[in-house]
């Protein structure tokens, strides 16, 4: 039943992009190892997750890697032309500016967190509550973990709704069932 309530999050509408131009979309990647592996076996995996914010909205997904290949596309995908990108040090994001992004670097190695008004702080604040909820699940597998991501999403993206979280999902009730559910998992699922 809950996994039906997280599938029900899954379809709320959602943008397809953040951005544009004037506006800065803060860039970061979260490798979690708590995902247990589809094998049955009940050892752990270790997944990565990729997360975009602006303007108090967040959207993220399950990507492949943590190669430049991998987050470029998924910034292209995600990211509307014409933003500003804020991301950590990473070297997948060395190549936004020669792609024709406008980028600005924080160093979290040595302790930048914020340069001259620009911060990540958004994604950051996200990350914590996507790691308290993954928390309190314990081990998750790794095929539901898109689930657990629309979740933790809703309920962020909703937090300063004039509705409570049970009041916004009673309102939209959309198709959920066979191919609609497929559809929904490739929108927190950006391996394919």
């Amino acid at each position: 039943m809950v996994n039906l309530i997280r599938l029900q999050m899954a379809a709320y509408d959602r943008p397809k992009m953040l951005g544009g131009e004037g506006k800065t979309v803060a860039v970061d990647e979260l490798y979690i190892k708590s995902a247990l592996h589809n094998d049955g076996s009940g050892r752990l995996t270790g997944m990565t997750i990729m997360g975009f914010s602006c303007d108090g909205i967040v959207l993220a997904g399950i990507v492949a890697d943590r190669r430049q290949e991998t987050m470029v596309g998924a910034i292209a995908r995600f990211v509307r032309p014409g933003s500003l990108i804020v991301s950590d040090g990473h070297a997948s994001y060395k190549c936004l500016r020669s792609l024709g992004w406008r980028h600005v670097t924080l160093n979290h190695e040595r302790g930048i967190w914020a340069m001259n008004g620009f911060n990540t702080a958004g994604i950051e604040t996200y990350w914590n509550v996507l790691k308290r909820t993954l928390g309190a699940y314990q081990m998750i597998s790794e095929k539901n973990l898109w689930l657990y991501l629309a979740e933790a999403e809703f309920r962020y993206n909703h937090r300063r709704s004039a509705l409570s979280n049970f009041d916004e999902l009673i309102s939209y009730f959309a198709d959920i069932s066979g191919t609609h559910s497929e559809a929904l998992r490739k929108k927190y699922d950006w391996r394919e």
